[in-house]
């Protein structure tokens, strides 16, 4: 009797107990009402920033494969090999030659970066959304909406069908989306709705350089339209940034890629890297592999993302210092196959003034380290898919150690930002767009 007592004491206990007893929230979670404020939103709006280098913790594979600034994908192009020896990073080498296949770690790496970014976009705009107020956020909102076209844009040029994960599906958790044909009009919504909503200038609470301006939004809607080859809307779009007067060209072309030119006239949208000089969690992670070796830079690491001959053939000019019909058949003058300890004249030819702030080549200086002394800054050899050249643009300059940031095993991390948009490529865009639509003229001017 005192058995069957027992038992039904303890029934009657577990049924009279709560639901909210068993049903306890995750610890250390925080919900969307302590984030619907102006500090929430702006935190998780940084995260969605954060993610544009690629990087995330935890994320994985290693930092250069879902690099935000996509250099691995010029191994595809004739304007960069893979550098550093062939063995050396075999799946970039895949690339470079196209035997890639499906479970290449670079595209495996880039795909979930990009994805991760378009996770925290549509988490900062649906918890905009079903805020008490959402039009106290409406510039946070175009915020997230640009970087949500952002990562979109990336994934629809390299994926083409791609599926399309809303605000909604990310609500829902609906995340296994259809990647039925391209999502390029869900792109260009995002950027025009962005265009519409963000400040037309930097000042009071917004600024802070890294966010896009109204006008950033209409050159990424431009670029976007461009792809398509919408020619009339593109060059419509992109001559509204032209007469927009918030950009120009900088004086001095070598600005765009030093510390002391960031966020200059010719900046429209970039990632604001940070280097501490020490491991500096904030530089480029992406390019740490980027680096000429050698002592006349103090030994850097690790010689890959070497400019091609073809780049170089392409700065060769007449004697007007106009482009060289024939470049592609004329190499310049180079020390491919000759030691660092032989004796090498550079090319006398005309080049393009702008080659030497691209192409490090040999007797030329090198940001400041002095004339690049040649085989000893390149760690392939001569038998290995490379060349005579290193790269400038991501390399600091001589005494600028503010920007020369160490990881964890001694690779450098620097703080110059990469420009994911610049004047010259509104320019540029809206010339091809003047041309494809039959503006000879209206093209020539922007290209010149």
């Amino acid at each position: 009797m005192k058995k069957i007592l027992t038992i039904i004491f303890a029934t009657s206990l577990l049924v009279s107990c709560a639901d909210d007893f068993t049903e306890i929230d995750p610890v250390g979670s925080l919900s969307d009402a302590s984030l619907q404020n102006a500090t929430g939103v702006d935190l998780l709006l940084t995260g969605a920033y954060s993610v544009l280098d690629g990087m995330r913790n935890g994320g994985p594979g290693a930092d250069w494969t879902k690099s935000g600034d996509n250099w691995w994908l010029d191994a595809i192009s004739d304007d960069a090999h893979k550098g550093s020896t062939d063995g050396d990073q075999a799946d970039l080498l895949a690339i470079e030659l196209f035997t890639w296949d499906t479970t290449n770690p670079y595209f495996e790496g880039r795909w979930q970066a990009l994805f991760a970014g378009v996770n925290r976009a549509n988490a900062v705009i649906d918890l905009i959304n079903n805020s008490d107020n959402p039009s106290d956020f409406s510039v946070q909102k175009a915020q997230a909406q640009f970087l949500r076209g952002h990562y979109n844009f990336e994934i629809q040029r390299m994926w083409v069908n791609v599926p399309y994960i809303s605000d909604e599906n990310y609500a829902a958790s609906e995340f296994n989306q259809p990647n039925s044909g391209p999502i390029w009009g869900q792109i260009e919504a995002d950027f025009s709705a962005a265009a519409g909503a963000l400040p037309t200038s930097r000042g009071g609470s917004y600024s802070e350089p890294g966010r896009p301006l109204a006008s950033a939004a209409r050159a990424y809607l431009g670029r976007t339209q461009l792809y398509q080859g919408k020619w009339s809307d593109a060059l419509t779009s992109l001559e509204s940034v032209i007469n927009s007067g918030d950009y120009a060209l900088n004086s001095d072309f070598s600005a765009n890629f030093r510390s002391s030119g960031e966020n200059s006239s010719e900046a429209i949208f970039a990632i604001q890297f940070a280097s501490d000089g020490g491991q500096s969690p904030q530089g480029n992670r992406g390019g740490t592999l980027n680096m000429p070796i050698g002592a006349m830079t103090g030994g850097m690491c690790c010689g890959f993302y070497q400019p091609t001959i073809d780049l170089a053939n392409a700065f060769q000019t007449d004697s007007n210092g106009l482009p060289l019909a024939a470049w592609a058949s004329t190499d310049i003058t180079n020390d491919y196959g000759v030691y660092e300890t032989e004796a090498h004249t550079p090319h006398s030819g005309p080049l393009d003034p702008r080659i030497d702030f691209t192409v490090g080549r040999r007797g030329v200086d090198l940001n400041g380290f002095g004339p690049m002394t040649g085989k000893d800054n390149i760690r392939a050899s001569f038998t290995d898919i490379s060349g005579p050249f290193v790269n400038k643009k991501n390399l600091y300059t001589a005494g600028d150690d503010t920007n020369r940031g160490t990881g964890g095993w001694g690779e450098q991390r620097t703080g110059i930002n990469y420009h994911i948009l610049r004047y010259a490529d509104v320019l540029l865009m809206a010339a091809e767009a003047a041309v494809e639509s039959g503006n000879l003229e209206t093209g020539r001017n922007y290209v010149n």
